[in-house]
């Protein structure tokens, strides 16, 4: 699989920048990988047609702190497969449980 895929996945999720302390951040990085742990049950990432996948803060704008995923597929149809599977509905709620307002782009 070559490094950079066709399709590139990006997930924002905005908290207000107050309550972004280090603690929180330390808190919502845990429970991505909890999510992360299940979804991986899929198998190996290579194998479900997935690339890279990176996370990170962005810089506090406008009273907003993000918490930003980017994973990379190597097709749409990958992606689908994906989010429709059991494994993805078991572990999503770790993540939308955040109740936070958030945006998916694919691109």
């Amino acid at each position: 699989m070559s490094a950079t895929l066709p399709l590139t996945e990006w997930v924002k999720v905005d908290f207000p920048a107050s309550d972004a302390t280090p603690a929180f951040q330390t808190k919502i990085e845990a429970d991505f990988a909890r999510f992360e742990a299940i979804y991986r049950q899929r198998g190996p990432a290579r194998d479900v047609g997935e690339g890279e996948l990176s996370t990170g803060w962005a810089e506090e704008q406008d009273g907003v702190r993000s918490f930003v995923v980017r994973r990379q597929w190597e097709s749409m149809n990958a992606f689908e497969v994906a989010v429709g599977t059991d494994i993805f509905k078991e572990g999503v709620g770790i993540v939308m449980g955040w109740g936070a307002p958030h945006s998916l782009v694919s691109c």
